[in-house]
């Protein structure tokens, strides 16, 4: 399993939007190998394109840090809601599981699928559920 990012909410001054930002771990990007597969899946992130997964905007670096920007999403990760509800009703359960594999589906087709991310939940409409966020690497 992943360790946990960091997501920071962000504009985007040039598109005038609000973004969310992640910071590569230094160590993935001090691994020439490592960085480079991080690049490839962020590449092919871009390609996917559907309501439960989330959209990569941009990879850039900057002060010798690689950061990602992706689609800004209001809610709370799955993890969190986890934490605070603790086990869910099935019927939500369910939900979730349909909203997530058609996100997965969408991604299937690509060469190299990346890994999925934390879960969000919310975006603005009531208990949607996106997978995107941080590549492997």
């Amino acid at each position: 399993m992943l360790d946990p990012v960091e997501v920071y909410r962000a504009d985007d001054l040039k598109l005038g939007q609000v973004v969310a930002l992640t910071f590569l771990p230094q160590d993935v990007a001090e691994d020439l190998r490592r960085l480079q597969r991080f690049i490839d899946e962020v590449r092919l992130s871009r390609q996917v394109s559907h309501p439960n997964v989330c959209r990569v905007c941009d990879l850039a670096e900057l002060d010798s840090q690689h950061l990602l920007s992706m689609e800004y999403i209001e809610g709370e990760d799955l993890r969190s809601l986890l934490r605070r509800f603790g086990r869910l009703p099935r019927e939500k359960v369910v939900h979730v599981a349909q909203q997530l594999c058609a996100g997965l589906a969408a991604a299937q087709g690509q060469p190299a699928a990346p890994d999925q991310g934390p879960v969000t939940v919310g975006s603005g409409r009531p208990c949607e559920m996106r997978s995107g966020g941080f590549p492997s690497a």
